[in-house]
């Protein structure tokens, strides 16, 4: 079980969006204490990830991963002491340039949204090399732990 008076260390994201990069085989505790208050609502209906239960104005943590085309690769999260979602979205342009996606955007390739209590999942499947912007946020504004796995296949 995990221990949620546990201190998670709280790392400076990279940039005004994204606090790090993740690869398949990756496993990471962390919070969204800290992170970056750049993704809301508007953006996860703008995309088309889902009708978002909450307007996600706290803090979140955004992780670039190059999907490396071999099939699907399973993100699953774990949030053991709050309620805190799982988003997916196909963005090369922070790996290419370093933008960020606002909510005005209107090239977001593919975007899927896993949420409610408990563990969430999204399993993204391509068979070309990709970007995502992996993103753990919650419709509250708290700052929670959390544990996100990628397992490539």
């Amino acid at each position: 079980t995990f221990d949620c008076s546990r201190e998670i260390p709280v790392d400076d994201p990279v940039d005004e969006c994204v606090s790090g990069i993740l690869h398949c085989g990756d496993e990471l505790v962390s919070t969204t204490a800290g992170g970056t208050d750049w993704f809301d609502a508007e953006g996860y209906q703008a995309w088309y990830c889902g009708i978002p239960d909450g307007d996600y104005a706290g803090p979140e943590r955004a992780y670039e991963f190059r999907h490396p085309g071999t099939g699907s690769a399973e993100v699953t999260l774990e949030t053991p002491c709050g309620d805190q979602d799982l988003i997916a979205v196909r963005w090369s342009y922070w790996a290419d340039s370093g933008e960020c996606p606002t909510a005005d955007v209107t090239n977001v390739a593919d975007c899927d949204m896993d949420v409610g209590s408990g563990d969430q999942s999204v399993t993204i499947w391509d068979d070309t090399e990709r970007d995502y912007l992996i993103i753990v946020d919650g419709p509250d504004p708290v700052e929670e732990p959390f544990i996100l796995r990628v397992t490539c296949k």
